[in-house]
């Protein structure tokens, strides 16, 4: 399917990615489940309490700050919380403010690149993608995602690098033989990791991401600390192992 990514047509391309995107959130939500169940479980308390005082330290060590108070508002009994759980995307923005985002980014990205290759035009998937989902943010409620999860791919938040800084920001180091002509940051964490989209290509067959980046062109990086790094070629094999790397952190969450 990959070899022929390049020649998929639009509406296959959008049907990809949503078949994606529904395996990603129906993953994530499974994931939170069992964190909300492990956390009634260490506080001993009944899924058909409806004592206040339950509702508020489950939101309180799940949720958190200002989204908590808002959502005790309408909670009968502890089992509303599981209509409340978190399937691990941000809602959609408005048409109109993503296509100023992304002809703000695309200018930016222009700016930075050496003339000999502009205009540069950020990839048809990242646009439908962005048509189906405003971002990524993992599994976990807000109170883990503030510090374990690595946000990606957040149409609504975006840094341009300059070229030279995009090997220590990923940890994609120009002695391993990466070199960068533009890209931007998408996401991360209060904690560590990056997830950025670079314009780049490798030219030492011996890296372990060779085959993927031997010849120029945009690439996907999730880069979770300095010594793990990953690179894909596309955004559904991006979309495919951002899910799969959290499962044995949720094994041991809650």
């Amino acid at each position: 399917m990959h070899d022929a990514c390049a020649m998929i047509s639009a509406g296959n391309l959008r049907e990809t990615l949503s078949n994606r995107l529904a395996q990603y959130r129906a993953k994530i939500m499974k994931y939170n489940e069992t964190i909300l169940d492990r956390e009634l479980a260490k506080q001993q308390i009944d899924k058909e309490s409806e004592r206040k005082s339950n509702i508020a330290s489950i939101l309180e060590e799940l949720w958190g700050g200002d989204r908590r108070v808002v959502l005790q508002k309408d909670i009968r009994k502890v089992s509303d919380l599981y209509q409340l759980i978190p399937d691990g995307t941000v809602p959609l923005r408005d048409p109109e403010s993503q296509s100023k985002t992304f002809l703000r980014l695309e200018a930016e990205l222009n700016q930075t690149i050496v003339e000999s290759h502009r205009p540069i035009s950020l990839p048809d998937e990242i646009k439908v993608f962005a048509s189906l989902t405003g971002g990524l943010v993992g599994p976990g409620f807000a109170m883990l995602q503030e510090t374990t999860v690595v946000t990606a791919l957040l149409p609504s938040c975006f840094e341009v690098k300059s070229p030279d800084s995009l090997p220590n920001a990923t940890g994609l180091l120009a002695k391993y033989g990466w070199e960068f002509l533009a890209g931007f940051q998408w996401g991360g964490s209060g904690h560590e990791g990056t997830s950025h989209v670079v314009y780049g290509i490798c030219t030492n067959k011996d890296e372990h991401h060779f085959e993927k980046a031997e010849t120029l062109g945009w690439l996907y990086v999730m880069t979770y600390s300095y010594d793990q790094v990953e690179v894909y070629k596309y955004l559904d094999e991006f979309v495919e192992d951002y899910t799969e790397a959290y499962a044995e952190m949720c094994e041991h969450w809650g």
